[in-house]
């Protein structure tokens, strides 16, 4: 019941202080209240990282609504509400709002130092690094627009049909051409060192592009590897 009226009035506590007393009511609504702000706080810290104590930072509402629980224009509410109390800057926008926080950043002791939150942020960066590593690959891992969306938060997309991906996918004998021009750089290469722009001229299958995206391949997957200069040779020769 108690936590049921918090979430009704909270708006109300905003702008008001409560009955001074010492009933129950008042202190369960107050204790939520205030477990609610600091929640929130912490998940825009946790997202957005040290960078909001210094800069408007971009996000997205619907993804932090989906994460927190709650509606849309329940989160703006609240925003709303930190921004008139002078605890953040806000900019509603129908895209991508921004936010800042406008308090002065303290720095922790090592004694203050959260070490369960601070092994979190470390996973989370390595995530974030491991998803922007698979979105750049060669070869991709999958359509790199439903890559960058499902970063974002974004589920049930369909492959853009535009990426290299999705037009290998889509090739006559994709996967299989693909490998065969590999085949046959590799194979044109040999024991010898060559040019990169002499090996692309040199071997007479798929187009020019084709030939440099392939020779980019092959030096990422380790296959071919950069000598002086621009010449490349096969790995260990």
């Amino acid at each position: 019941m108690a936590t049921h009226s918090a979430q009704v009035i909270d708006p109300i506590i905003w702008r008001a202080r409560l009955t001074s007393g010492s009933t129950a009511l008042a202190d369960s609504i107050r204790d939520t209240i205030t477990e609610n702000r600091a929640y929130l706080l912490d998940f825009i810290l946790r997202s957005l990282g040290g960078a909001v104590y210094q800069e408007e930072m971009r996000f997205t509402t619907t993804v932090w609504a989906r994460a927190l629980g709650i509606e849309v224009d329940e989160l703006h509410s609240h925003l709303s509400q930190f921004a008139a109390r002078g605890i953040i800057t806000y900019t509603p926008a129908s895209s991508t709002p921004t936010l800042r926080i406008l308090t002065h950043r303290r720095r922790l002791l090592p004694s203050e130092v959260g070490w369960d939150r601070l092994e979190f942020l470390r996973m989370r960066a390595k995530e974030r690094l491991e998803a922007m590593l698979k979105y750049v690959a060669v070869p991709a891992h999958g359509c790199r627009s439903r890559l960058l969306e499902t970063y974002f938060g974004e589920t049930g997309t369909a492959d853009c049909g535009k990426c290299d991906w999705c037009r290998a996918k889509g090739a006559p004998g994709g996967a299989k051409a693909r490998r065969e021009l590999g085949n046959l750089i590799l194979e044109h290469l040999g024991d010898r060192q060559l040019e990169m722009r002499q090996l692309i001229d040199e071997v007479d299958a798929g187009t020019r592009d084709q030939r440099i995206q392939m020779v980019r391949e092959l030096l990422d997957l380790g296959l071919l590897e950069r000598g002086e200069g621009l010449l490349v040779s096969r790995k260990g020769v």
